[in-house]
C-alpha cells in the first residue's frame, strides 16, 4: 500500500504552494483547530475566511468541522467531498457537522451529518431561497458558511440579509482562484477506477460460492473474520455498530439526482441529434432512468425499502455516467454502494477461489484498519444484521452492479418475476 502524503506544516507556515494534506493529518490538524483554510482555499482572504468561520462555529451545540483543503490523494472521482467527510468522521470518531471542499475551481461543497443532535443531511440543503436570477456568486467559503449558519439555525431559512451576505458579500463572493492555474493535485495513492466487463461471470459464480460459506458460519464477536468474508465486515465490526443510512435521506439524493439527470437530459434533446447517438448507451442510460424512477415509484421510506431505494440512487448514477462519461461504466464500493464509486479493488478468499470485488477508498483502508468498516447491513426477518450481500435478491447477486452489467436489466427482470 503506497503511503499517504505527509501533513502539511502548520497553516501560518503554510507555503504558496498549498501543499495536500493526507487523511490522517487533516483529521489531526482538525482536533486541534475545527477550521482550516488552505490558502488555494481562502478566496484571497484565507486569515478572514477562517475567522469568521471560526467564529460562526463557536458556540455551537454540537462539534463542527470545515475543511476547505487542496483535495487530498486517494479520494474517489465521484463525489471526493462527500468521501473526505465520512473519512474525516471515521478519523475524528465525533459525531457532528462535517463540511468539506476540495475543488478550487468548481467550488462544489461536500457534508455529512452524523448524531441525533445535529439537523439530517438533506434537512438543511437548499433550505434558504435560491438566487433570483438562478447564479450563485459565492464561493466554496461562502456555501460553507450559508450551509453552518443554516445547521446551526435549526435547518430554518436564514433572514433575507445573512444570505445575502454570504452570497455577495466581500468576504464570500468568488474572486476566482490566484493560485489554481499553477497548482495540479498530485496523483500520488489514487487508484484507477475498477475495470469492467471481463470476468464478471466467473467473479459472480464465485461469490455464490463464498457468500453460501458465510450463510452458514455464524461469527463469534472475537473470532476472526471468517475466509470468504472480505476483511472489515463482520457485522458488528468497529467501534460501534455504525447504522445504515436513512432511506428519506437516500430518496432524496436519488430524487434530487434523477431531477438532475433529467434535467440534463432535456439540454441535449435540444443540443444533439438522435442520429449522433449511441445506441447501446442510449439503451444503457434509458433502461437505467427507467429502472431507477420504477423503483423510487413503488417504494416507501421505511427500513424494508433501504436496498431498493439505495439501488435507484445506484441507476441515477449509472445513467447519468452513460450519458457524460460512457466508455467508463458506474461501478459502485461493493461493500456499501452508499459510499459512492469504487476506486480500489479487495480481494475475497475462500474455499480456494479468490474474488476482486470492487470498493471505494474507506472500504479499502478498513482492510488492514477495522475501526473504518463501514459495511451495509440489513436486518433479517429476526431482526439480525447481516451483510446485505448474504441475502437472497437482485442486490447480493449483482452487488448494485459492482459485479454485474446491466444492472438495469436484472432489476426489471426481477421485478416483472415477482408480479
Amino acid at each position: 500500500m503506497s503511503s499517504l502524503p505527509p501533513a502539511p506544516q502548520p497553516r501560518e507556515d503554510e507555503p504558496l504552494d498549498a501543499p495536500t494534506w493526507s487523511v490522517g493529518g487533516l483529521a489531526a490538524a482538525l482536533r486541534e483547530d475545527p477550521v482550516i483554510v488552505q490558502e488555494i482555499m481562502g478566496n484571497g482572504q484565507r486569515d478572514a475566511v477562517d475567522d469568521a468561520l471560526t467564529e460562526l462555529i463557536d458556540g455551537a451545540d454540537f462539534p463542527v468541522y470545515v475543511a476547505l483543503v487542496q483535495r487530498p490523494g486517494g479520494l474517489a472521482d465521484d463525489q471526493p467531498e462527500e468521501e473526505l467527510a465520512s473519512l474525516l468522521h471515521a478519523e475524528i470518531g465525533e459525531d457532528g457537522l462535517y463540511v468539506v471542499a476540495v475543488d478550487t475551481v468548481v467550488g462544489h461543497l461536500g457534508w455529512q451529518t452524523y448524531g441525533a443532535e445535529v439537523p439530517g443531511k438533506w434537512d438543511i440543503y437548499a433550505v434558504n431561497a435560491a438566487p433570483e436570477n438562478g447564479e450563485r456568486t459565492s464561493s466554496a467559503a461562502g456555501e460553507a458558511a450559508e450551509l453552518v449558519a443554516t445547521a446551526l439555525n435549526d435547518a430554518e431559512p436564514l433572514p433575507g440579509d445573512q444570505v445575502a451576505e454570504y452570497r455577495t458579500g466581500d468576504l464570500w463572493v468568488d474572486r476566482g482562484s490566484t493560485l489554481s492555474e499553477d497548482i495540479s493535485a498530485p496523483t500520488e495513492g489514487t487508484y484507477a477506477v475498477v475495470a469492467t466487463g471481463l470476468g464478471v461471470g466467473v467473479a459472480i459464480l464465485a461469490w455464490f460460492v463464498l457468500r453460501t460459506i458465510a450463510r452458514w458460519r455464524e461469527l463469534a464477536p472475537a473470532t476472526p473474520v471468517a475466509a470468504g468474508v472480505p476483511r472489515g465486515t463482520t457485522p458488528g465490526a468497529g467501534p460501534a455498530n455504525r447504522a445504515a443510512p436513512a432511506v428519506h435521506d437516500v430518496r432524496r439524493r436519488a430524487e434530487k439526482d434523477l431531477a438532475d439527470l433529467d434535467r440534463a437530459l432535456l439540454r441535449r434533446s435540444v443540443t444533439v441529434s438522435p442520429a449522433l447517438t449511441d445506441p447501446a448507451r442510449e439503451q444503457r442510460l434509458d433502461g437505467s432512468r427507467t429502472a431507477a424512477r420504477t423503483l423510487l415509484d413503488s417504494s416507501a421510506d421505511d427500513e424494508a425499502d433501504l436496498l431498493a431505494t439505495l439501488g435507484a440512487l445506484v441507476l441515477v448514477r449509472t445513467a447519468r455516467r452513460a450519458l457524460e462519461d460512457p466508455e467508463t461504466p458506474y461501478r459502485p464500493c461493493f461493500l456499501n454502494p452508499w459510499h459512492g464509486e469504487a476506486s480500489a479493488r479487495v480481494t475475497a478468499a475462500g474455499g480456494g477461489d479468490q474474488v476482486e470485488v470492487p470498493v471505494c477508498e474507506r472500504c479499502r483502508r478498513a482492510q488492514s484498519r477495522p475501526e473504518l468498516a463501514d459495511p451495509l447491513q440489513v436486518r433479517t426477518r429476526f431482526r439480525r444484521l447481516r451483510p446485505y450481500w448474504e441475502g437472497d435478491d437482485v442486490w447480493a447477486r449483482t452487488g448494485f452492479g459492482a459485479i454485474s452489467d446491466d444492472l438495469w436489466r436484472a432489476v426489471l427482470e426481477d421485478r416483472q418475476a415477482a408480479r
